[in-house]
């Protein structure tokens, strides 16, 4: 059956127009989708092995940040002498004219290992108060030409030559003191202080009358030159020194 013309051209033009509508919307649609589909996809994560990795990374950070505070904190241990001075210059009616405190430093570092390797023990105490030469408060007795020498005031645990006062040696659960006087001879200002031992050798017991001595060592020393501590004749200089360890 053949189909009038008009109506061929009828069906043409509506296959025509339906295409082209069917392509617009196609066009129009497909930006949609892409950005539909790119929400609801799942986002990437990194596998098992990645995940691990960065851990350990993390990890390892961690622990190398703490190593140079443990280091740190070790290297500021450590055993500390202390010593902690007091003098008082005396008038001749017991008032006080100065008062001066101070610290001193370990001034022997060698005698402690050997103390504590049994090489020897400590002795009588000594302290050694001088003054800045030619001026020291200290002198000899009158000599055969009936002159005295200025000199260090050395005071000892026991008798000791010269000798210019006494000490007591007293010791506690943490520290140790030594405690003693001495009249001045001369005008001065005081210098250089500094304790002192005798040192004990083995196998005799240490002991303040030791006979078997090693010689008389260093422990703690200080240069006072800076304080100005001035002393007169006649006036008494009472010395306390506490040693601590730390």
């Amino acid at each position: 059956m053949k189909l009038p013309s008009w109506l061929l051209r009828t069906i043409k033009k509506t296959a025509r127009e339906g295409f082209a509508a069917a392509m617009a919307l196609a066009i129009l649609l497909t930006p949609r989708v892409a950005a539909a589909q790119k929400k609801t996809s799942p986002q990437k994560t990194p596998g098992s092995n990645q995940v691990q990795a960065a851990q350990a990374v993390t990890a390892t950070v961690e622990e190398k940040s703490e190593l140079p505070k443990e280091r740190a904190g070790g290297q500021q241990e450590g055993i500390k002498v202390h010593g902690d001075w007091t003098i008082v210059i005396r008038n001749q009616d017991g008032t006080v004219a100065s008062r001066h405190e101070f610290k001193n430093a370990l001034a022997n570092f060698a005698i402690l290992p050997q103390i504590l390797a049994h090489g020897g023990g400590v002795g009588q105490w000594e302290v050694d108060v001088d003054g800045n030469f030619p001026a020291r408060p200290c002198a000899t007795g009158p000599l055969s030409s009936g002159i005295s020498i200025p000199i260090a005031c050395s005071l000892f645990e026991t008798t000791g030559s010269p000798t210019f006062g006494s000490l007591t040696v007293t010791a506690s659960a943490t520290n140790l003191t030594v405690r003693g006087s001495v009249q001045a001879a001369n005008a001065a200002q005081l210098g250089t202080v500094f304790t002192k031992f005798n040192l004990c050798l083995p196998p005799q017991t240490p002991s303040a009358t030791c006979t078997n001595g090693g010689g008389t060592v260093g422990f703690t020393g200080k240069d006072i030159s800076s304080l100005n501590i001035q002393v007169a004749p006649n006036q008494t200089i009472d010395v306390t020194v506490v040693i601590s360890f730390s």
